[in-house]
Order: C-alpha cells, then structure tokens, then sequence
C-alpha cells in the first residue's frame, strides 16, 4: 500500500474518532460510488440496504479500521462482502432448499420419523450434515467441530440456526395441512 496512502487514511480516521464530522464526509464521498457499484454488484435488489447496512458497521467499528493492514475501501469491502453473505444466509428459505419438499406430518406437535427424513432431505447440506451428526449419529459438538474442520463456536451457532430452520419447516408444512383439511 502506498504510504502516503495509508498515512492519510490514519490521519482521518484518528480525526473520525475526536468526532470530526468533516473527516466522514470525506471518507464517505471518497468511497460511496465504488460501495454503492460493489453492493450493486453482489446483490443487486439489496444494494441501497447493504450500502446503509455498510456504513452503519463502519461508524460502529472504525476503530477496528487499521491503515497499516489495508485501505478503507478495502476495509469497507470486507464488511460489505460480509453483509452480502448475511442477507444471502437470512434468505436461504429456513434452511429449505425446496420448500414444496416439506413433508407432511403425522401431527403438528409430534413429528413422525418418516417425516423428519423428508424434512431433512429438504434442508441444505450444511444443515442437513450437521442435525444428523448431533442427532442421529449423537455426536458432541466437538466431534462434529473436529469433523468439519471449525471451531467449537461456530459449530454451536450453525446448530442453533439449523434447529430453528427445522422448527420453522416443520410449522410451515403443519400450516399446510392445516389449510388443506375440510372445515
């Protein structure tokens, strides 16, 4: 990185942090085209949102931005290819790759096994791999951690956010059967 560069970026950002508003305008106007095409770029329906989702992480986390490791722009970046893949995430149907692959069940409050099979088979690998190997396989989360190369945390947070998308699958096809049935 250019010297210059990187002094410059640490002047303003030690500017940032006394609360100079001007130094925020001019971070903001040096870096809001190329954002706002990056945004566009990666999702375009969502790019006005990820551009206020990025800026919102920035002010929040400048004092994480180091120049001496990267420029702001890259800086910025690296939330905004951060964002993208939450909102990607958050969009993935409750973990459904095929949400008219939801089964249906013996009730809404006890799922049968034949069930729960189909639930799973509609849900993303990941998922999938992982409600298996702690249920079905009975593995602790370690193990599964081991096996998938991650660390414990994120194997505990991958499992929460599986077990809701489970949850949430089974309610929607509950709700099926539900509008489904004579009155």
């Amino acid at each position: 990185m250019d010297p210059t560069r990187s002094r410059i970026e640490a002047d303003l950002r030690r500017a940032v942090l006394r609360g100079e508003d001007a130094a925020w305008r001019l971070l903001f106007r040096e870096h809001a085209e190329g954002l706002r095409r990056a945004a566009r770029a990666l999702d375009r329906e969502a790019a006005e949102d990820l551009i206020q989702e990025v800026w919102l992480v920035a002010v929040r986390r400048i004092r994480d931005f180091d120049p001496e490791r990267g420029t702001f722009g890259a800086w910025l970046g690296g939330i905004l290819r951060g964002a993208a893949a939450n909102r990607r995430r958050r969009r993935v149907e409750a973990g459904i790759e095929d949400p008219d692959a939801l089964p249906e069940p013996a009730s809404n409050a006890d799922p049968d096994a034949e069930g729960v099979e189909t639930l799973l088979e509609a849900m993303v690998p990941e998922y999938r791999e992982v409600l298996v190997a702690r249920y079905g396989d009975g593995l602790p989360t370690g193990e599964i951690a081991r096996r998938l190369g991650r660390t414990d945390k994120a194997v505990e947070s991958l499992l929460g956010r599986a077990r809701e998308a489970f949850r949430t699958a089974w309610r929607r096809s509950a709700a099926r059967e539900d509008e489904r049935r004579p009155r």
